[in-house]
């Protein structure tokens, strides 16, 4: 669990984001709004923040796996 959430404000958060979805989704069904370029940018932009940052974890994991901070899932 992340230490800065208090009780109840992951339910907050999960209502808020299904609220969006679901008005997103309703407005795309009427028409009134099209989701592909908005899903597009959205996944280009995901993309462009979290790929650079695969090698970094990938180092950190091996670093913390060496030091003997970190077991493999297969020695659990």
């Amino acid at each position: 669990m992340i230490p800065f959430f208090k009780p109840g404000t992951r339910t907050y958060i999960l209502a808020g984001v299904a609220l969006v979805s679901a008005l997103l989704l309703q407005a795309h069904a009427q028409g009134v709004l099209v989701l592909g370029p908005m899903i597009k940018l959205t996944l280009a932009f995901i993309l462009t923040v979290v790929a650079p940052l695969v090698p970094v974890y990938i180092r950190k994991a091996l670093a913390a796996m060496e030091s003997g901070k970190s077991k493999p899932l297969a020695d659990q």
